[in-house]
């Protein structure tokens, strides 16, 4: 990111001279759009610190990576500003798949995502940050500090829980609830083919005993969805590490290059030394976006070079550089044990509330 800001401010000063000429158009040093092109012509300098700000964030579900939040760089940033402004601000949001996706499904999430989370992703935040945004050239970022959250659920529909409930209902119980019926597999199943054309509604119940079940379910889903990096990896399904020697500097001796998946085995290679055995069916069963959480792995954690080397260096995804940021050599291997266990609770869940949630689905 450091580079394609300085060969930017390169052109800048082109263009401050009167000698832009040509722009750079190798892809390993920048890549240029309409926007970015508008700001050069305009002679806006960026700089890193200034510019944007560093996210934790999802490309995909058990994906993890940074995002450079920036509105003078990024293509488009649409909410995320005013949904995550900083790194300290705290928030839950379901992303679901949008109008038009293939299949729905929805998923729980406390960073930022990826526009294609799942499909092409729609995100309902419990919360917003109205005066958040990601700064521009020649911003502090000083001015992202300490934002003040809004409650992002309207009046109306918990002013409508009450009435049907007869109590009040918390925002955090709404939300629960919500993600326990949308989250479901049969409610995808039941609105397949409304969900294609129209955006997700929520079917509000009269019966308190029903609603505390599923607000129940939908605080342990949530926790699991989105706290998953506390599980133990290990337990309560006895999936098993088995390891035979292998380089004694434990960085190489995980590192990972292209994994492969046998479900049919419940087997994952790993690497040549390392392979996770024991992985039950009923891990696959939870398929958010298409995919269980494994597949999402083992199609994103690899090496992989996503722009050639050019005038600058090749610009590689390479998921072994996120294990020594993380400081974990096992960070990666011991997420497969938590992704696995996540998968199975899930289907655990949502087969214990399935009469629940079908109760209060409309026919």
């Amino acid at each position: 990111m450091r580079r394609l800001i300085a060969i930017y401010n390169e052109h800048v000063e082109r263009v401050e001279k009167g000698t832009l000429g040509e722009l750079e158009e190798d892809e390993s040093l920048i890549k240029w759009d309409g926007s970015l092109e508008e700001r050069l012509r305009k002679g806006r300098k960026g700089s890193f610190e200034e510019s944007g700000v560093v996210l934790p964030a999802l490309y995909r579900p058990f994906v993890p990576l940074h995002l450079y939040l920036s509105r003078t760089f990024n293509n488009s940033v649409y909410q995320i500003p005013q949904i995550w402004p900083t790194p300290e601000a705290e928030n839950l949001a379901i992303a679901v798949a949008a109008k038009g996706s293939d299949a729905f499904s929805a998923l729980a999430t406390k960073w930022a995502i990826d526009l294609h989370f799942i499909e092409t992703s729609q995100v309902y935040p419990l919360y917003t940050y109205p005066q958040g945004k990601a700064p521009k050239a020649g911003e502090s970022p000083s001015l992202l500090e300490a934002p003040t959250r809004k409650l992002n659920l309207k009046r109306e529909f918990l002013d409508r829980l009450r009435e049907a409930l007869g109590r009040e209902v918390a925002p955090e119980e709404a939300f629960a609830y919500v993600y326990a019926v949308v989250s479901h597999p049969l409610y995808a199943e039941r609105f397949a083919e409304d969900l294609r054309m129209t955006l997700p509604r929520i079917p509000i119940p009269e019966d308190p005993d029903l609603f505390a079940t599923l607000v129940e379910a939908g605080k342990e889903l949530i926790r699991l969805h989105t706290e998953y990096e506390t599980l133990d990896p290990w337990s309560p399904v006895p999936i098993r590490v088995v390891e035979k020697e292998g380089p004694e500097d434990l960085y190489e001796r995980y590192r990972v290059r292209k994994m492969e998946l046998d479900k049919e085995k419940g087997v994952l290679r790993y690497n040549d030394w390392v392979r996770v055995e024991g992985i039950p069916k009923e891990a696959f069963g939870w398929r958010p976006g298409g995919y269980s959480p494994l597949e999402w792995m083992v199609r994103f954690w690899k090496v992989e070079e996503k722009v050639p080397k050019g005038k600058g260096e090749a610009i590689v995804w390479d998921p072994n550089l996120f294990l020594r940021e993380k400081g974990d050599p096992r960070y990666l291997l011991d997420l497969i044990g938590r992704a696995a266990q996540v998968a199975v609770q899930t289907v655990r869940v949502h087969e214990e509330i399935k009469g629940d949630v079908e109760a209060v689905l409309p026919d």
